[in-house]
């Protein structure tokens, strides 16, 4: 089997904001603890590291206590948005 690799290839732009705003929150928030509301993106290589540096997987806003959420690649339903921006 002949496996072929394209010129370019990686993560799509909306994959590419996800992470970086991520990376952006941990960096800016040392002290607290971040959680992605679902997984950040769907790679289990990218999870793990992401969860070695202490993020947690929140499987809804309702599911964080404290910290910072940060939303999923694939985004949530605007309600979903302002009940986690009611909660704080």
């Amino acid at each position: 089997m002949n496996v072929i690799l394209a010129d370019e290839y990686g993560f799509c732009n909306g994959v590419k904001r996800a992470l970086a705003r991520l990376d952006k929150v941990i960096a800016e928030n040392p002290d607290k603890p971040v959680f992605s509301i679902g997984e950040i993106i769907h790679n289990p290589d990218v999870i793990r590291k992401y969860e070695e540096q202490g993020v947690k997987i929140a499987p809804t806003v309702w599911d964080i206590d404290g910290g910072v959420g940060v939303v999923r690649a694939h985004g949530l339903p605007s309600s979903v948005i302002e009940a986690a921006k009611a909660k704080g």
